[in-house]
Order: structure tokens, then sequence, then C-alpha cells
């Protein structure tokens, strides 16, 4: 309801992450908001507040199907709010499985 009564100037960085969390699916929301959603910021985990997050690939939220709907995004930006998991080593498996799926640049 709030994007209806922004100015449509007004444009979105959607998170994946916290939109499933929120029980919304991130694809929907990206087709929803169409070219007002530049930017997606893209994490995986089980979905549920004050968990870990994960690696992409490892968790519920679809990041394929997201940046699917989202192919009109400028950018993806890969992130992360809190885990278990050493940081950078997360990082580079979430740029891994992104080139692997061929989700993402080189």
């Amino acid at each position: 309801m709030l994007w209806e009564l922004l100015d449509p100037e007004i444009l979105a960085e959607v998170d994946v992450y916290w939109a499933a969390v929120a029980g919304q699916d991130p694809a929907e929301v990206l087709e929803r908001l169409g070219e007002r959603a530049v930017t997606a910021h893209l994490k995986d985990g089980p979905a549920v507040l004050d968990a870990p997050q994960t690696a992409i690939g490892t968790g519920v939220v679809d990041i394929p199907a997201a940046l699917r709907a989202g192919g009109h995004l400028r950018w993806h930006i890969t992130e992360i709010d809190g885990t278990d998991t050493e940081r950078f080593n997360l990082l580079a498996a979430n740029r891994q499985e992104l080139l692997n799926g061929s989700l993402t640049a080189p």
C-alpha cells in the first residue's frame, strides 16, 4: 500500500531475505515493484527473526527466482547481517553460488 501512495519517482532497494522473514515472496515483491526496484540485497538462511544467515543456496530464500523476477535491477548486492560463519568465507560462497548459477557477472 505504501508504494501506491508514494510518488512514482521514489525507488526501492529490496532486501530479499527480510522480505522472506516478513512472509513475502521476494520474487513477487520485485515483480510488484517493477522498475521502481533498482537494487536487491541478497542473503539466505531460515528466514526467521534472530536466526543466523547462511550461504546463498543453503536457506529457504529462492534467490534465482528473485533475480529472474528482478531482471530489471541495476544492481544486486550480497551482504550479511548476522551469521555463525566466518563472514569472508560466506561472501566467497555467495559469490561462487551466484557464478555457478549464472546469476551474476564474473
